[in-house]
């Protein structure tokens, strides 16, 4: 993951001071338009220069595939990565109904056993992928096996009529994903409109990994090359001390990732039952990470509503 770290010294060497677009939040330096290759055949791109939480990353994944909106199914796997927005959101629909809010502390425990309206974050990814007017994860494994030189082979994420009307917890940061075949091989590209670098970056590259690994499973193909397309690409104030530290790690080789998937009929094409039925099977368990070593964990501040 020498590319990260060359990304991490290139905002620190050339970035802009950004004022925060919000009250209460940190600066940002700050690049745009940044691209980032990988290639899947040199290894899993899982950063190594500090310790990832694989678990997040693999219960996220299957999180957005369900085309999940609530909060519910994260915390019954006791991942929080989402707390901070969907508290917010929840805090943000009270105020609007004249309600008094729970803690946050009550408000998480409430959600990890219910599955009602004060855990539901909106319009969020997991609806724009999977329950707008077309369900966008089957339109796209069935495009991609049957018209695989389209062109059309885009995901889309940002709704600007959802975000305009507040429907949504956060705006999509990691917006759209296009698909290409080229010798027998799947390559995906994917833009992030904002890229926290220290938090969110190694994060989406390595979901964004595993869902092309994913999808190379279910259409036949070898993985390719993943591409990066950051547009304001940034470092929080706060989070620079712990990128000096990571910019001094050397990286180690890249580990491997193998997925153990349910059982499913090649020859018939997608539909949404039965992709809910495929990918409700899988757990974050099936996704088998080899040979990751790494640096110790660093605590990095963390800046919700990016």
């Amino acid at each position: 993951m020498k590319q990260y770290i060359e990304l991490c010294k290139n905002i620190l060497d050339n970035g802009v001071w950004k004022e925060p677009a919000r009250p209460g939040m940190p600066r940002t330096k700050s690049i745009n338009s940044v691209m980032i290759k990988y290639d899947l055949k040199d290894g899993f791109p899982l950063l190594t220069t500090k310790k990832m939480y694989t678990k997040g990353i693999f219960v996220e994944l299957l999180w957005l595939l369900r085309g999940e909106n609530h909060i519910h199914y994260l915390l019954q796997n006791n991942v929080h990565i989402w707390d901070g927005d969907g508290y917010k959101y929840y805090c943000k629909i009270c105020a609007n109904n004249g309600l008094e809010p729970m803690t946050k502390d009550a408000w998480v425990e409430h959600c990890t056993k219910v599955k009602d309206w004060t855990g539901d974050m909106g319009r969020i990814y997991g609806y724009q992928w999977r329950k707008r007017k077309r369900d966008q994860i089957v339109y796209l494994l069935n495009s991609i096996k049957l018209n695989p030189n389209s062109r059309y082979h885009i995901l889309e994420s940002w709704n600007a009529g959802d975000i305009q009307d507040n429907n949504m917890a956060l705006p999509p940061c990691h917006k759209q994903m296009q698909f290409f075949v080229k010798d027998n091989k799947l390559d995906m590209m994917f833009y992030i409109r904002s890229n926290d670098v220290p938090l969110g970056n190694p994060f989406n590259v390595a979901c964004y990994a595993a869902i092309l690994q994913l999808f190379c499973l279910l259409t036949g193909y070898e993985p390719g090359v993943l591409t990066y397309v950051g547009g304001d690409v940034h470092i929080y104030e706060n989070q620079i001390e712990a990128i000096q530290t990571q910019i001094e790690r050397e990286p180690y080789a890249l580990p491997k990732l193998e997925i153990d998937i349910p059982d499913f009929d090649h020859n018939v094409d997608w539909t949404s039952e039965s992709f809910d039925a495929f990918i409700t099977q899988m757990e974050w368990k099936d996704f088998h990470v080899i040979g990751y070593e790494s640096h110790p964990e660093i605590k990095i501040p963390l800046s919700v509503g990016i």
